[in-house]
């Protein structure tokens, strides 16, 4: 595992952890993950002996996608989330929100995307969280139903600045926009 990646993955699991203080919300599976993570940096990501032991960290530990240039998304827990769902989440929300931040003129880059399943309102399937390079952070519950989520939006005070590549690569989101 490389400094960088190892290096995100601790933001990641602070920011986490201290989410979760603030919350007052139960650490015990966000603790295991933790653990689980913090055992495969020490161990340099070395795979382990034991299939059951290797299998129990594989379903417990995020599981992150990352462009060879862009962002790490990190699906948390990774063992409930089906490669149909991250596709689905990658096309809907997670490229739309990277593509157009990374052409916002003078925006810091996107270092992290961390996404939850969310269970607290039927009408949002996702927490997500975002982390910039300078530290900016934010975070919002992503609105969808049966499981599918719909398509994230800008929020704009005024019209959107979308680049001509942004509007030739999600015409739902312009159509929304610009009606």
């Amino acid at each position: 595992m490389s400094m960088k990646t190892a290096t995100k993955l601790a933001l990641i699991l602070m920011v986490a952890a201290l989410l979760e203080a603030c919350a007052g919300a139960p650490a015990d599976t966000d603790s295991q993950i933790a653990t689980l993570v913090a055992a495969e940096l020490e161990a340099g990501a070395a795979a382990s002996d034991t299939p059951a032991a290797s299998a129990t960290i594989e379903a417990a530990s995020p599981t992150t996608e990352a462009a060879s240039d862009g962002p790490e998304v990190v699906f948390v827990p990774g063992g409930l989330f089906e490669a149909a769902e991250r596709e689905l989440f990658m096309q809907r929300i997670g490229n739309p929100f990277i593509d157009y931040h990374a052409d916002l003129a003078g925006h810091p880059p996107l270092l992290t995307m961390t996404v939850r399943h969310y269970s607290e309102d039927p009408a949002f399937i996702y927490t997500i969280e975002a982390i910039f390079e300078t530290g900016v952070y934010t975070g919002w519950l992503a609105p969808g139903s049966g499981g599918n989520p719909d398509w994230w939006l800008p929020d704009c005070m005024g019209p959107c600045p979308l680049s001509d590549a942004f509007r030739g690569a999600y015409p739902e989101i312009v159509g929304t926009l610009e009606p």
